[in-house]
């Protein structure tokens, strides 16, 4: 992987924080969320370091963290200290982001993030990726749907057995010929 020009190596998923990359994986219940943890607690989970200095957790500072998430993505839950299980999988996606937010990502791989979702959470996800763009981050997007990648992507890319096969730019896309790489 080359990141700001280096060449580095992730072997595990604190080197990837380290790096400021972070993942959103398709099985947000098993995956990327604990149900049966706190919105606060899921929050903070990829940024212990930001709220335990003292190896003891500051709990103001995870519950300032938590609040401003949760009016920042408008997360409905009834307060920070709801459990994760109870919300909508829409909320669960948001709590997700908060997480990897609080952490200071600069580099989201999302794969199938609105997989499941209503429609309102899903735009609000596609509302989310693009300020998140628009203020200098960038997205490794994977998704199943056809018309998610051609309407939120700048750049499609068909892998084959772990290699770039094609690589469409947004002025060429189109659905029929991203079935016709996908098929060859």
């Amino acid at each position: 992987i080359l990141y700001n020009g280096e060449k580095i190596r992730i072997r595990s998923p604190s080197d990837a924080v380290k790096y400021k990359i972070s993942l959103l994986p398709e099985d947000l219940i098993n995956e990327g969320v604990l149900e049966a943890f706190t919105v606060s607690k899921n929050i903070s989970l990829a940024n212990l370091r930001e709220i335990s200095p003292m190896k003891f957790i500051d709990y103001s500072k995870e519950h300032d963290a938590a609040n401003k998430f949760l009016k920042k993505y408008v997360i409905r839950a009834s307060s920070i200290y709801e459990a994760t299980r109870n919300l909508s999988a829409g909320n669960k996606q948001k709590v997700n982001i908060s997480k990897w937010m609080f952490s200071d990502s600069s580099i989201l791989i999302m794969d199938d993030p609105t997989q499941s979702l209503d429609i309102s959470s899903k735009v609000e996800i596609y509302n989310f990726m693009t300020k998140f763009t628009a203020e200098g981050g960038s997205i490794l997007f994977i998704s199943s749907d056809f018309n998610e990648l051609l309407g939120m992507c700048d750049r499609i890319l068909v892998l084959k057995s772990g290699t770039i096969k094609t690589v469409f730019q947004r002025s060429e896309f189109s659905e029929k010929e991203l079935v016709k790489a996908l098929s060859q």
